[in-house]
């Protein structure tokens, strides 16, 4: 039989609730913030760039213009793009309340407002790909982004960002050959 991924992480507690009562928790983990909020953050930052650059241009012209009304209409599409900016920070801090949890049955990713669960059985594919420093990511599901007129955009995510992702993606690759 194959070693199994050692669970004692010292800084995060068991997340015993997420557990069902015929499962045992394997492994589990905390996101590096950084590599968190770098996931997903280039589309975001690029849009809101571009809405700050064009609303902030319209802003100036409705003000000599001397249509106030207008330039505030505008400021909503400044604000819009300050917030799409602001997706890496935002992302940074939710990063505390995201968990990871490997089970012998399925693969976890939760949060205060969600939890995603993947069986084991139904993954079709383990990808372990580097991120930066000690950090790496484990790639087992896709996500929609966004549906627009020619079909729905997927991501793949998972793990982001632990430290452990070789030994968690072959003890996943194990748990899959192993299931029925």
């Amino acid at each position: 039989m194959t070693e199994r991924v050692l669970i004692a992480n010292a800084g995060v507690p068991c997340p015993g609730y997420l557990l069902d009562s015929d499962e045992q928790a394997l492994w589990w983990d905390r996101p590096d913030p950084s590599c968190y909020a770098r996931q997903q953050a280039g589309r975001a930052v690029f849009v809101g760039v571009f809405f700050v650059g064009i609303a902030s241009f319209m802003v100036v012209k409705a003000i000599e213009g001397g249509s106030y009304f207008g330039a505030l209409f505008c400021a909503c599409f400044v604000a819009v793009g300050l917030y799409a900016m602001s997706e890496p920070l935002r992302r940074y801090f939710q990063a505390r309340d995201v968990v990871y949890l490997l089970t012998d049955k399925r693969a976890v990713v939760a949060d205060e407002r969600v939890v995603k669960s993947v069986s084991i059985p139904l993954i079709k594919a383990i990808e372990v790909t580097r991120t930066a420093g000690p950090f790496a990511d484990v790639l087992y599901f896709d996500r929609v982004v966004k549906g627009d007129e020619n079909g729905d955009t997927f991501v793949r995510d998972g793990f982001i960002g632990i430290t452990e992702a070789e030994a968690v993606g072959r003890e996943m690759r194990r748990l899959q050959a192993a299931a029925p």
